[in-house]
């Protein structure tokens, strides 16, 4: 199990993972991640990365049922 579900952030200060991200799953279909420190453009989001996660993370699916909702995000920048 990942402390940060598996997610890695990429951006132009490095990359952030582990104790660098807050995960939280805030709804059956949201998940916030916040960053230890401000980011810096370009920014990219990755989940079950190979370089620090193994290729492995957390979020998961425990319903059979096939899901009605699609992936997107959301992005909220505070400062």
């Amino acid at each position: 199990m990942h402390a940060d579900k598996g997610f890695t952030i990429r951006d132009g200060g490095g990359h952030l993972y582990g104790t660098d991200l807050t995960v939280e799953a805030v709804s059956d279909t949201v998940v916030t991640l916040t960053a230890s420190r401000a980011l810096v453009p370009p920014v990219q989001i990755w989940l079950g990365d190979k370089t620090y996660h193994s290729g492995t993370h957390n979020i998961a699916d425990s319903e059979d049922t096939a899901a009605p909702y699609t992936w997107g995000t959301c992005h909220r920048v505070s400062r």
